[in-house]
């Protein structure tokens, strides 16, 4: 009771006096805020409290937290009280989100190796925008990589082929490169540490150090085993490549922007002079570029320009930013490549990379091929908060010439590719963009992708953006932008007839008229008919049939006609298309896909929003229908494990190989197909894993299989051995991944997750997939084979209950508040042998409302 009193006490403080110190480093992260975030009107003080708590709530189980004036109440979820903490201004913010930390540190309840203190400074951030981020450990660490383009180390990836440490990319001129390391290599120890089951990130860990100091690579080539000694140094982390396409034309693909990409791009560019590729032209590809430095992004830009404005920054309340560029101008170096450019972009170009492409674009220097690009518009420097925490602010937009702005919007290329895939499921559409399919001076040319399923062989394997520009750089009569854009549009007029001809011919093989009386036919008035959509489960694991039935009321025959699918709720219904073809006037068609589903989908119900277009007419948005899906319940297993005694056999180290016997029991009906076993990378630096993983095989319903798996178990291991077991399935993927202590006495170890069940009155099993919007309580049924160490329940997002266990079973009956339309409901428990149960279920809350029908002044064509 005292401790409690203190903490009421001391949420209830009044403000600091005038002369208090604020605590360090929320000070500083508030007074950076204040002074320099880019949208200070967008945030508040009580936001970033609540911001930075609503962290804590997420990490720290038993932590509730709810809204309270102008702060918040803390409270255990046991329902003890922790305090309220109120804030009315940015100065007053430090002390609050100060004590709201010690609230939590001195509450006398376990924390579990969370650091608050980290975790309210990464709170202050999400109050702020998508972009603004607290770095610490090992984001901070590839945060860093990224950025300077240099790191400390052999020069090495790493990739897990069939659960092998295999190295990927061997970085020329680098320690592992000179030192003998090639791609494919296995690699079987890291400085005598064995390689089985650990993670690619453990092994960059280990292979990166201190300059000079030494590594030594254990490595199987071709069946022979050879240990590699290798000297860490820095090495250039290389971010640009390049090759001669076909008819001389140079290629450069740059990954990311880094400190070293202009230094990386001109050594791409000589190499490719030298091969003669930058006399015909050039396609530089930032597919999937997310950006990195903006001021190195500018410079890359201005290798291929000799003036002109390249951007400019603008902070706070329209003011240049201290220590930041304030106008960057191209300038003639006289080495400019003077050859037809064009910049592949998709809409994971984003940030550097769209400085990049709207640089060269803005000044007539190339056309653009892709998708539109991501939109970053923003800049964000970096500031410390302590020794080892950074904090990333956003403090300016950055503007191109011709004033334009890099917003949400991204930069439209000038012919938009969008890909169509066709498979034993039906149709995809991937970047096309409804509402602003066809802009003016926009071209859409669909990439068809036919692949195994929809009838014969697959599609050539063609990159279709790269082949486009590959053609227009060839036949550009100039090397401005003008010359290049009229190449790349009559390249791109021929390539769309080839491709919808391909479309067409596919779609017929299954029965669909894709035919256009006139494919250049516009009209202003909308789509007229009614669509019906039903889903069903098809035979096939996990699959449901999505059949959408067009009733037409048009005057008018509807050609190439497409239904549309969008839901916020449930991902496999969002961006689904359903190609139904030609619909005679008055008439009715109907088209279908299937959707694959993971397993473990209750039944649910979710609302979407239907379109439905046609060739040359605007979109109808018919309204919105609720579709049902289901799939296979997650089969739960036990584990049971015990360590065999010792026998003669030793491992590398010279030290006792012994075998665990492992026993897992498939406690569903439904059959598991392809079982896997084995352990995490041990928790111990004195055991170490003998076999990567042992195959269990079918385990049918109520059935089990036995393993055995290898640990070669040191002196001074402790008598309680740490690990962690996994056991994976064909079909449903991972079952268990869960910490096993494993007692080197040879006791038995059982390992089963807790189960959780909604009951009814009835007391069946059920779940409700709809309900009246407003309060409802949800029946809870917890068991376990052991204990319970607490159940946690959120509700579209928000924390609603914490329950700490009292024995193997527990009865609950939260009271919830569902909302009008989708609602997301998490069930999660704990034993207390630390293995969680999870389970999500959908459940829509019913109101009275009537469908709304409007139309969207765009079409899709192909």
């Amino acid at each position: 009771m005292t401790l409690l009193l203190a903490l009421i006490a001391l949420a209830h403080s009044p403000a600091p006096a005038a002369d208090a110190v604020p605590p360090e480093p929320y000070a500083t992260a508030v007074r950076l805020v204040e002074n320099l975030y880019l949208e200070p009107d967008a945030v508040t003080a009580p936001a970033m409290l609540r911001a930075a708590a609503r962290a804590l709530e997420h990490d720290v189980p038993w932590l509730v937290v709810r809204p309270s004036g102008a702060g918040i109440e803390l409270r255990h979820g046991s329902g003890t009280p922790l305090g309220q903490i109120e804030v009315s201004s940015m100065e007053e913010l430090p002390f609050a989100l100060s004590a709201l930390e010690r609230a939590v540190r001195t509450s006398g309840f376990p924390l579990d190796g969370v650091d608050p203190s980290l975790v309210v400074l990464s709170g202050i951030a999400d109050a702020l925008d998508q972009y603004s981020r607290v770095l610490a450990d090992e984001k901070l660490d590839r945060f860093t990589v990224r950025l300077s383009g240099t790191l400390v180390g052999i020069g090495a990836t790493f990739d897990l082929v069939q659960d092998r440490l295999r190295v990927g990319e061997v970085t020329p001129g680098g320690p592992a490169d000179t030192g003998g390391l090639r791609a494919a290599d296995e690699v079987l120890r890291i400085d005598g540490r064995s390689t089985v089951s650990m993670p690619v990130s453990e092994a960059t860990r280990r292979t990166r150090g201190e300059e000079g100091t030494q590594v030594a690579l254990t490595i199987r080539r071709g069946g022979e085993e050879m240990v590699l000694s290798l000297a860490r140094q820095e090495v250039v982390v290389p971010n640009v490549d390049h090759r001669v396409l076909e008819g001389g034309v140079g290629y450069v693909f740059v990954d990311h922007v880094s400190q070293r990409t202009v230094e990386n791009l001109e050594k791409a560019l000589a190499a490719l002079r030298a091969a003669g590729a930058l006399d015909r032209g050039l396609v530089m590809d930032l597919r999937g570029n997310t950006g990195g430095s903006m001021k190195e992004a500018a410079r890359a830009a201005d290798l291929f320009l000799t003036e002109g404005l390249l951007l400019r920054t603008e902070g706070k309340d329209g003011r240049e930013v201290e220590n930041l560029q304030g106008r960057m101008m191209a300038r003639d170096d006289g080495v400019e490549p003077d050859v037809p450019l064009v910049v592949l972009v998709d809409e994971r170009t984003a940030s550097g990379a769209e400085i990049m492409a709207g640089a060269l674009v803005e000044l007539d220097r190339a056309a653009l091929v892709g998708t539109r690009t991501y939109g970053k518009g923003t800049v964000q420097k970096i500031y410390t908060l302590l020794d080892d925490v950074r904090f990333k602010l956003t403090v300016a937009r950055y503007i191109l010439a011709n004033d334009r702005a890099i917003s949400a919007s991204g930069i439209e290329p000038d012919v938009a590719l969008g890909q169509v895939v066709l498979d034993r499921f039906g149709m995809q559409l991937r970047g096309f963009d409804r509402v602003d399919a066809e802009l003016p001076g926009t071209l859409i040319v669909p990439e068809v992708d036919e692949q195994p399923g929809w009838r014969g062989a697959p599609s050539d394997d063609v990159d279709l953006a790269l082949e486009l520009a590959r053609r227009a750089v060839i036949d550009a009569t100039g090397t401005d932008r003008d010359a290049v854009l009229a190449s790349l549009h009559d390249h791109a007029i021929r390539m769309r007839a080839e491709q919808t001809a391909l479309l067409a011919e596919a779609l017929g093989a299954k029965g669909i008229d894709w035919s256009a009386s006139d494919p250049n036919a516009r009209s202003t008035e909308p789509v007229r008919a009614d669509v019906h959509i039903v889903t069903r489960p098809v035979t096939d694991r996990d699959v449901m049939e999505v059949e959408a039935h067009v009733q037409s009321t048009d005057a008018t025959a509807l050609e190439q006609v497409l239904v549309h699918v969008d839901c916020t709720s449930m991902p496999y219904w969002d961006d689904l298309v359903i190609p139904v073809g030609r619909v005679a006037a008055g008439g009715e068609a109907t088209g279908k896909v299937r959707v694959p589903l993971m397993p473990g989908i209750d039944p649910r119900e979710d609302e979407v929003d239907v379109h439905v277009s046609a060739l040359g007419r605007p979109d109808l948005l018919v309204g919105q229908q609720v579709l049902e899906s289901r799939s296979t319940a997650t089969p739960r297993v036990m584990v049971q494990a015990r360590l065999e005694p010792a026998t003669d056999e030793r491992g590398p180290h010279d030290a006792p190989v012994r075998r665990v016997e492992v026993a897992v029991r498939n406690l569903a009906e439904t059959p598991l197909t392809d079982v896997n076993v084995h352990f995490g990378f041990p928790g111990h630096e004195a055991i170490e894993l003998v076999d990567y993983a042992a195959r269990a095989g079918e385990i049918a319903g109520r059935s089990e299989a036995v393993v055995h798996l290898g640990l070669e178990v040191g002196a001074e291991a402790p008598g309680i051995l740490p690990l962690e077991v996994l056991v994976e399935d064909e079909r449903f993927g991972a079952l268990a991944d869960w910490p096993l202590e494993l007692p080197a006495d040879g006791s038995l170890v059982v390992l089963q997750p807790p189960t959780v069940e909604i009951r009814a009155a009835s007391g069946r099993e059920s779940i409700a997939s709809s309900a009246p919007a407003g309060p409802w309580t949800l029946p809870l049924l917890v068991r376990d084979d052991r204990s319970i160490d607490h159940v946690l329940v959120w509700v579209n997002g928000e924390k609603v209950l914490w329950e700490p266990g009292a024995g193997s079973l527990a009865e609950l009956r939260p009271s919830i508040t569902l909302l009008p339309g989708d609602n997301r409901v998490v069930v999660a428990a704990l034993d207390d042998q630390g293995i969680r149960w999870r389970r999500s279920f959908g459940i829509r809350g019913e109101v009275m409302q009537s469908a709304a029908v409007d139309t969207v002044d765009a079409t899709m064509r192909f």
